[in-house]
């Protein structure tokens, strides 16, 4: 895969009070790829065995290869006005958003066929060839978006905030099936209003206390990673993804505000919710209209506890639960995909400033509870717990030596987790660095 990337920024103060900017991103993705990841079909996943590696499930999966090459554009212009009506302190942000994404794929099938392997591994490589293409798909992706929003405060500690984004989504998408000729084409597009709605309190400069309500908007197709694979399957009248959050959270500074601690409570309303075709392969993704809820509690602590030491821990517990949908059953049950609890620690110790060793020292740990893989909660994979580290030395000003260890426990772990299979993350892993600035 090659990726080129150019990015500028022009920033101009106007005066004291306006200040202008305008951001421009152009890429271009060429890319080939082939995969056979040992994963579970989906006939496979019905069952949790996962959880107890019972029975003989072997599959070979992760889609076929495809060449694809893309290019965007994204432009972002900005205005920010600083200042007063009265007593009152404003700072007013407005601005136009405007992206084009284009690209075409073109699949390949495999001359050969992919044989059974185990998902736990042990078969060795195998050889597959690319045959003959056996799809085109291309299309586009364009938004027209502009926001406004602004800052009041009503006293130098209490401040509100109230804005809106409209945005238009327009994609157009076309596909044909070279064995049968078969052709489709689907031009989906929709208007949104997002608004959102602040109340932030600050008694001291270490500490910042808050609620907010916001709304955001997936239209269907808009991620090239949820287009189906056909146009057929698109459905052009699939609503948009609808997401409210309700939060209110603080955050505190300690030890001159070098090490902070942050807490949240929140709630996330999903309507339309969409999700892979769980009979199918991955690539076509259906409505359900279900209505979803995750709801819980977010606590971290990050920065420096002395200069030499630095640590970065978060937990959060989550509530999630289908509130509505077309299959009475399923209502009631856990989003797929949410795990009910997750935990990460990581921390770095500089023994440069005490030792002629000149070392850093690092390790942390992450883990995940189980979840499930589709609405009806038939099918799971068991919780995953990764144990990393590292060493690093710097040898001068200018060089530097790096080993990092991952999932040092070698467990066994999924992390590529989709409605209809599951891939098992990297055993243990040392890699080695070395690093040169100049």
């Amino acid at each position: 895969m090659t990726t080129d990337v150019f990015t500028a920024r022009l920033n101009h103060t106007v005066n004291d009070w306006l200040t202008l900017a305008n951001d421009t991103r152009v890429s271009f993705i060429d890319r080939d790829y082939a995969s056979s990841i040992v994963s579970c079909a989906a006939a496979s996943c019905v069952t949790p065995w996962f959880r107890n590696r019972s029975g003989t499930v072997t599959a070979s999966g992760a889609g076929n290869p495809y060449h694809q090459e893309s290019w965007a554009v994204q432009n972002v212009a900005t205005a920010t006005a600083r200042f007063t009506t009265g007593p009152l302190r404003h700072e007013l942000v407005g601005g136009i958003d405007l992206m084009y994404e284009d690209f075409e794929r073109t699949g390949y099938g495999y001359t050969g066929t992919r044989p059974a392997l185990s998902v736990f591994g042990g078969q060795g490589d195998i050889a597959l060839d690319r045959g003959a293409p056996s799809y085109q798909r291309n299309g586009s992706n364009t938004t027209y978006a502009a926001f406004l929003s602004d800052r009041l405060w009503l006293t130098p500690e209490f401040s509100i905030i109230g804005g809106v984004r409209v945005s238009r989504f327009e994609v157009e998408y076309d596909t044909v099936t070279y064995s049968t000729g078969v052709r489709a084409e689907a031009k989906p597009s929709h208007t949104v209003v997002d608004p959102r709605a602040s109340l932030v309190w600050e008694p001291a400069p270490n500490q910042t206390y808050y609620a907010t309500y916001s709304t955001s908007t997936t239209p269907p197709g808009f991620l090239f990673s949820t287009q189906p694979f056909t146009a057929s399957g698109f459905n052009s009248n699939f609503d948009p993804e609808r997401n409210t959050l309700y939060e209110v959270g603080a955050k505190v500074g300690f030890l001159e505000n070098r090490l902070g601690l942050y807490g949240s409570l929140y709630r996330i309303d999903k309507k339309n919710s969409q999700t892979p075709d769980p009979n199918g392969d991955g690539s076509t993704f259906i409505q359900t209209s279900d209505e979803q809820r995750n709801q819980g509690i977010e606590i971290g602590l990050t920065g420096q506890v002395t200069p030499a030491w630095m640590i970065n821990a978060s937990y959060t517990a989550m509530d999630s639960e289908t509130t509505k949908s077309t299959t009475a059953a399923n209502v009631g049950k856990k989003v797929q995909f949410v795990p009910d609890h997750a935990a990460s620690l990581w921390t770095t110790y500089e023994l440069g400033a005490q030792t002629p060793w000149n070392l850093t020292l690092g390790g942390g740990v992450t883990w995940r509870d189980k979840v499930f893989l589709n609405a009806a909660n038939t099918a799971e994979v068991p919780a995953a717990l990764t144990v990393d580290a590292l060493v690093s030395h710097r040898i001068n000003d200018n060089l530097r030596v790096q080993v990092n260890g991952y999932n040092l426990g070698n467990a066994l772990n999924y992390d590529g987790l989709w409605a209809n299979r599951v891939i098992p993350s990297a055993g243990r892993t040392i890699l080695f660095t070395l690093a040169a600035d100049f």
